[in-house]
């Protein structure tokens, strides 16, 4: 904890952690959930097999889970004397693992990754160096009986990563013989009011408006139209779209990755140790790919 005193004297002086960290997860927010917020101080206290929240409270230092209060000058002061007491947060917690085991790289899952995107600017801001991050593998397992179904359906490997709504829409898109888009029909009607308006400006500006109205309402008919012509198609698709749905919750249990429900002991049990082969061949390094296995 030693070669770490100068991280934790800079975050209670000036709790750099929180701002830094804030900014970083408010950018990636809009393309990544956000694994992890800090605090005004993002440090512990730690003694007797406590480890608490230390805080501000004006120029002193509180720990209230231990009643203690600790002027500026005593806290430093503490920090020297013993490093040891005072345990890094979420937020810190990357920087205190490269400060004491620094590495070039880190590998990681993607949730893992994300979460240490978040701590690009505290480890700039502490001045410690911030690890090459790298994806690590990934596998989507699938068995042949699996694998047969797809091809039953016409779905392919690719549509499986995207909501069982979205690709039944496809297929029932690509597989009817029946017309399910009125887009035709929709120009239809735009030239159609379109010619109604000129009609109406000749005689009347202000039947223009009314005109229009009359277009936007029959165009929420035609659209309502649309949907219920779809969805009345869809029915007939009812088995496929169940077959899909079991298929794909094996797949991507619970809407997630297979990796995060399943564990490798199934397939090894089925396929012994030639499954680690498989797995072996299959991967691709560091080339930051999704990997999917016919088993």
């Amino acid at each position: 904890k030693a070669a770490f005193i100068p991280v934790i004297e800079k975050e209670l002086t000036t709790r750099f952690s929180h701002t830094a960290v804030e900014q970083t997860a408010t950018a990636l927010a809009k393309q990544y959930k956000v694994q992890a917020s800090g605090r005004d101080i993002n440090l512990f206290y730690l003694i007797d097999n406590h480890r608490e929240r230390i805080e501000a409270d004006g120029e002193d230092y509180v720990v209230h889970a231990l009643n203690l209060r600790f002027t500026k000058d005593a806290m430093l002061q503490e920090v020297h004397d013993y490093p040891e007491r005072f345990s890094p947060n979420v937020i810190l917690r990357g920087v205190f693992q490269e400060t004491i085991l620094p590495n070039i790289a880190f590998i990681g899952g993607g949730g893992e990754l994300a979460y240490w995107m978040e701590l690009e600017q505290v480890f700039a801001k502490a001045e410690v160096p911030y690890p090459v991050l790298i994806l690590r593998n990934s596998f989507l397992l699938m068995e042949k009986a699996q694998h047969e179904k797809l091809q039953a359906l016409s779905v392919s490997i690719s549509d499986l990563f995207q909501k069982t709504d979205t690709i039944m829409q496809q297929l029932v898109r690509n597989q009817s013989a029946n017309q399910l888009s009125l887009a035709q029909e929709k120009q239809q009607l735009e030239a159609f009011y379109a010619q109604l308006a000129s009609i109406s400006a000749k005689i009347d500006a202000t039947l223009v408006p009314h005109t229009a109205a009359l277009k936007e309402k029959a165009m929420h008919k035609l659209e309502g139209l649309e949907k219920k012509l779809f969805r009345a198609e869809k029915r007939k698709y009812a088995d496929q779209q169940n077959q899909l749905a079991q298929l794909r919750e094996q797949l991507f249990p619970g809407d997630s990755l297979q990796e995060r429900a399943e564990n490798f002991a199934i397939y090894y049990g089925k396929f012994g140790a030639e499954f680690l082969q498989l797995l072996y061949h299959a991967s691709r390094g560091t080339e930051q790919q999704f990997c999917i296995v016919q088993l």
